[in-house]
This record gives C-alpha cells, sequence and structure tokens, in this order.
C-alpha cells in the first residue's frame, strides 16, 4: 500500500500535478537563489558526493558545502528560513531554530574558550540540482547537532531523512533561558516509554558512545530489540514517535513511518533520563534512535532513518 501512494505521488509531480509541499519548495528556493550574487554559493550538481556525505559534527570536524548562514545578509537568511519551513511543521522550525541557538548558549557556557567554535549562525544551506516541478533536485539545513535532508525526484519530494536532532545543554540550568529544553517533548516521552519498559523488558548491557548508525549513509536493521510489547507499551512507543514525526508535516509521514509499524525496541542504561542512556525503536525500515551518553546527560543525540528512502535510495 505504502509503494502505491509512493508511485502515485511521483506519476502526479510527473503530470505536472505536484502536491503544495513540492510548490513551496521550489518557489523558497528561486527565492533564496534570487537574492544570491553568485548561484554557485550555495547550490552544487545533483549526483554530487557531497549529498549523501551529512553529518552531525561541528563545521571543524566535518566541512560542509553551501552557504554558511553568518556569510548570508539578512534578505537571505530570511529566505533560508522560509526555505526551512518548507519541510518543517512550525513546531519543527522552532525546534530546528531552538537547536541552532544553543550553540550560542554553548558559547556563554564555555566563555568563547571552548574547542570549537559556537554560533547560532554556522549552518550551510546547501541546494543539490536546480530545483523545479519535473527534475530531481535536494536541500539541505545542516551543522552541529542539525542535519534536514530532503530529496525531490521528478519535481515529487521522496525522502526527508536522515533527519538529526541534538541538543548540548539537554537543558539550560542557569541563565536568561534557564529550563528551556529544546527536545523537552520528546525527552518526557521517552521517560515514560522507559518507564513502562523497565517492568518486563531487560536494558541492554552496555551505553554506547553514540547513536550506533552515527553518520552512515545508508542503514540496516539493528539486532537485539524486543518485539513482544504490552498494549500499554506499544501506546507509549505510538506517542514518542509521533512527537519526532510532528517535527515535519503531517503528510510527510509515509516517507518516514511504514503503514503499520510492528514495533521493535531496545534501551540501556537506567530508566531515570538524568544519567547516560540510549534506546531506539525500529519497524521494518523505520528507525528513531536516541543516545545520551556523557556523565551528566546533558547532550543528546537523537536521529529518525529510514533504510528504503533515506536520500531518496528506493528511486
Amino acid at each position: 500500500m505504502r509503494n502505491l501512494v509512493l508511485l502515485l505521488l511521483v506519476t502526479s509531480c510527473i503530470s505536472g500535478f505536484a502536491s503544495v509541499v513540492e510548490q513551496n519548495m521550489v518557489k523558497a528556493a528561486q527565492a533564496f537563489i534570487g537574492c544570491l550574487g553568485n548561484r554557485e554559493q550555495a547550490c552544487v550538481a545533483f549526483d554530487d558526493a557531497d549529498r549523501t556525505n551529512w553529518h552531525y559534527f561541528p563545521v571543524e570536524l566535518h566541512e560542509r558545502k553551501g552557504l554558511c548562514f553568518n556569510d548570508m545578509s539578512s534578505e537571505q537568511r530570511l529566505m533560508a528560513i522560509g526555505m526551512m519551513s518548507t519541510g518543517l511543521s512550525n513546531s519543527g522550525l522552532r525546534t530546528a531554530l531552538g537547536i541552532m541557538s544553543m550553540e550560542d548558549e554553548v558559547h556563554r557556557i564555555e566563555h568563547g574558550k571552548g574547542r570549537f567554535h559556537r554560533h547560532s549562525g554556522l549552518y550551510y544551506l546547501t541546494i543539490f540540482g536546480t530545483p523545479s516541478l519535473t527534475s530531481d533536485w535536494a536541500w539541505r539545513v545542516e551543522g552541529h547537532h542539525l542535519s534536514l535532508n530532503y530529496t525531490i525526484r521528478n519535481g515529487c519530494l521522496v525522502s526527508c531523512t536522515p533527519a538529526f536532532f541534538g541538543a548540548n545543554p539537554k537543558k539550560v540550568q542557569n541563565g536568561t533561558r534557564n529550563g528551556y529544553a529544546v527536545l523537552g517533548e520528546h525527552d518526557d516521552h521517552a521517560q515514560q516509554l522507559l518507564t513502562l519498559l523497565a517492568k518486563n523488558v531487560a536494558p541492554l548491557s552496555e551505553i554506547p558512545g553514540d547513536i550506533l548508525t552515527k553518520a552512515q549513509t545508508q542503514v540496516e536493521v539493528l539486532e537485539g530489540g524486543v518485539t513482544d510489547l504490552s498494549d500499554l507499551q506499544c501506546e507509549a512507543v505510538d506517542r514518542l514517535v509521533s512527537s519526532y514525526l510532528s517535527i515535519f508535516p503531517d503528510s510527510f509521514s509515509s516517507l518516514i513511518l511504514d503503514d503499520q509499524p510492528d514495533w521493535d525496541v531496545a534501551y540501556v542504561g537506567q530508566v531515570e533520563l538524568s544519567v547516560p542512556h540510549y534506546y531506539r525503536v525500529q519497524s521494518k525500515g523505520f528507525l528513531l534512535e536516541y543516545c545520551n551518553s556523557q556523565p551528566a546527560a546533558m547532550h543528546s543525540h537523537a536521529v529518525l532513518r529510514n533504510a528504503g528512502l533515506d536520500f531518496g535510495s528506493a528511486h
């Protein structure tokens, strides 16, 4: 059923009846390109190897192509945020901008003397190919703790993964934003799930240093999970997954999640989210993976993947 829906979407786009999503993405991309002094500032070929060379590390550890927000004019920055809004829900846009803003928070905490340069403008917008309602093209917004990847084939959106969301600090401890937790809603749902899992699901033995899939181009099913869940546990999984899916427009869900998910879950660590922990939720091609392994449990990494559709790989 899911493949049929995707086929119909692609067919409609080829026929010239692109959905509002694709129309808005193309308009926003063309508007952004239109305010550039040189198209090559932000645009590279669709088949450039960098399109699938994604990461969530700081720019000092992983150089990005595209135009840095710090180097944009006010007009360009507004157009870039407008483009982001076409691929995110309202709450998702707040989440993405919140993650970017946390770099300024870390700069404050580290008094500007940390290992990496921290600034909310150290994020890059890259457009791969030529945006249109009939072409293959893609775009990405990426920097430390944020990676948004969208792939359009024949003018039709076919993928919005990998999608990475991180937080450091997970919750601001002082200052003007004391108490702010950019991924707080998702953590609340995770706490509810882990509390239920602890009743009859044994945790895995070792807390990994990061998400296991890291920044791999493609992922496969991870072993060691549990599928025999109670109705309450399944409902808690649904709520957690839905909270992450809500970062995107409702119509994007079919690009990320199976029609009838058969949950496979695993976790490591204690139930309390104030100590290091790891969890993942899988269903066929879908993967939600989360790790918060540093001693104070204040540095979280979360990623959404689809083994069959990341970067539009099935098309």
